[in-house]
């Protein structure tokens, strides 16, 4: 097994006083994919959060093996889950940054989001 890049040991962390991760230790391998698996609630942001230094542990410790921190890209839609919208228009939406400020998408918008649909 190749050395642990990162070494996680009793690491408690939460938010606001609430814990979310309570004695916790794992050992990250370098140059393998590890993945973080869990039930809703179970701490798998506050784990990714820690491994980053984005959120502080409140007991324990984080060992990385090399310099810095890992970096951390937090991905949220800007648009909710429920907001119906088909692929064609989610594609065209795409186009908004090829259009001049304050500008309504052009008809060559949606014809374009059509034509890289296509197979």
């Amino acid at each position: 097994m190749a050395a642990s890049q990162v070494t996680l040991s009793a690491v408690a962390a939460g938010y606001l006083g609430r814990p979310v991760l309570s004695g916790f230790a794992a050992q990250i391998p370098a140059f393998a994919t590890t993945a973080v698996v869990g039930a809703n609630g179970s701490g798998k942001s506050t784990l990714l959060g820690v491994l980053s230094g984005v959120i502080p542990v409140t007991a324990g410790t984080v060992v990385h093996r090399t310099k810095g921190w890992p970096a951390f890209v937090v991905q949220r839609s800007a648009i909710a889950d429920t907001f119906p919208l088909t692929v064609r228009e989610t594609v065209a939406m795409g186009r908004w940054g090829h259009r001049g400020l304050w500008r309504r998408l052009t008809a060559h918008g949606p014809r374009s989001a059509g034509w890289r649909l296509r197979p």
